[in-house]
Formats: C-alpha cells, structure tokens, sequence
C-alpha cells in the first residue's frame, strides 16, 4: 500500500504528537504512531467502515479504540 505521510511529512509531525500525549503509561500499542496516522488518514480518505481496514493497519478494532482515546 502506498503512503500517505511523506517522511518530510512526518518529520514535522512526530515531535507534535509525541507531545500531545497525555499519558505514556501502560502497555504500549503494536502500532506504531506513524502506521496509526496513516491508517486514520485512509479510513477518512476512502470512507470505509472500521471493519474494513486493511489487515497491514492491524486489527481494525484496535485502530478504532486508539483513534477514540486520541479523539
């Protein structure tokens, strides 16, 4: 799958959401931050239902949970 986040995009957003997060406890996600963006960018780019994530993205309801932790 081709991505959407260019490294010179990610670059200027990695240090940002490094930042945002709140709480660094816990077990910490199979999904990296850069693949959890990429994912969010291609469900609202294509609009498709959670469920049909590709499988690349990880298990969809694991997206789904992080997305409405970060919301």
């Amino acid at each position: 799958m081709r991505t959407i986040l260019t490294d010179d995009h990610w670059t200027i957003l990695e240090p940002l959401v490094a930042k945002a997060k709140l709480f660094v406890g816990g077990v910490p996600p199979r999904l990296p931050d850069r693949m959890f963006f990429e994912a969010i960018l291609y469900w609202a780019r294509t609009g498709i239902p959670w469920r049909d994530l590709p499988s690349e993205f990880g298990r969809w309801d694991a997206v789904y949970n992080r997305f409405g932790r970060w919301v």
